[in-house]
């Protein structure tokens, strides 16, 4: 309850006034998700407020949601728990790419909470089994929707929102340009160099990727949004878990 008063106090008294809430983990798919909203037509007629909570926190806040019974969509990361070398750290180590969840785990609290069924403790912070099969959280009372990257894409399954994005969007021209203009030689070394390019290779790189992103997460989110305003090329794509999630908030915001 501390948290909660203190956490309205300075950010969130927004939420008591909303049409409905999006609660999301990071910087990139709040501004993002604010320029998605702006340009469709069913979304920008409501007061939606993105709340961005920095973290897995969202279980926290449910009980809160509840009472003010409005819908609230709740979009996460499935945090697979990689080995230091499968994270690119220490010697012969290198950036895995995931192609099965069998036998993975979780670190997310929100998916340890919903999914797996072993709610979260202060005192009890290890990573959990995945089930065997994953499908999304909907609360009984309807209001409440989780969504996760529990599917693979382009055969990887992706552990963030960066990482989704990129596998969904690898031959994307504003997505390259982005990437281009961040990180010049790991593009460089990843896709090739001027008509070399094979974007293909930011597939088998996905994960490479996003720990490279990990620190200029606002550069990626602003820099992404600015080419998408600002060109004619083709916008990228939102990745299929949160075109779901939009849809379930469409359907309540509608209904």
């Amino acid at each position: 309850m501390n948290f909660l008063k203190k956490h309205i106090k300075f950010k969130v008294s927004d939420i008591f006034f909303a049409d409905a809430v999006i609660l999301v983990e990071g910087i990139t798919e709040e501004q993002i998700l604010n320029l998605l909203i702006s340009e469709e037509n069913e979304l920008s007629k409501h007061y939606i407020c993105i709340f961005n909570i920095n973290g897995a926190f969202a279980h926290i806040y449910k009980p809160l949601i509840d009472k003010l019974e409005i819908p609230c969509l709740v979009i996460t990361d499935i945090d697979i728990k990689r080995k230091p070398e499968e994270k690119g750290e220490g010697k012969n180590s290198s950036f895995t790419q995931i192609t099965s969840l069998i036998d993975r785990e979780t670190t997310n609290e929100v998916i340890k909470t919903y999914i797996c069924g072993k709610p979260s403790s202060n005192e009890d912070k290890k990573p959990v089994k995945l089930p065997e099969a994953l499908n999304y959280y909907e609360s009984e009372n309807g209001r409440f929707k989780l969504v996760y990257q529990k599917d693979a894409i382009e055969k990887y399954y992706p552990s963030s929102f960066e990482e989704a994005f990129i596998l969904t969007n690898y031959d994307n021209l504003i997505l390259n340009k982005t990437l281009k203009e961040l990180k010049p030689n790991i593009y460089k070394r990843i896709v090739g160099k001027d008509r070399e390019l094979d974007y293909e290779k930011n597939k088998s790189s996905s994960y490479e990727w996003q720990k490279k992103l990990s620190s200029s997460k606002s550069d990626f989110a602003n820099t992404l949004i600015y080419h998408m305003l600002s060109s004619g090329s083709e916008h990228p794509k939102m990745p299929s878990y949160i075109n779901s999630g939009i849809d379930w908030l469409k359907s309540k915001l509608n209904a």
